[in-house]
């Protein structure tokens, strides 16, 4: 949970503890109140930067270099 902290940027291991709290009536309530996913083909939009060619290739690139413990 410490490092789940770092990445999210939190200042207390309180506020990640939330996350992992939430028990499944909590979660209902939050999925109910977001809007249902729309796909690629129900919108008009360009798709997310992270798609293009480059940016794959360049996150391609960093996974390889990733030291595993």
């Amino acid at each position: 949970i410490t490092v789940v902290k770092e990445w999210l940027g939190h200042a207390s291991i309180k506020t990640t503890s939330l996350y992992v709290e939430i028990n499944i009536q909590m979660k209902r309530k939050a999925l109910e109140a977001c809007p249902p996913p729309t796909t690629s083909s129900q919108t008009e939009e360009k798709p997310p930067e992270w798609h293009n060619a480059p940016v794959l290739v360049f996150l391609q690139q960093l996974s390889r270099k990733a030291a595993l413990c």
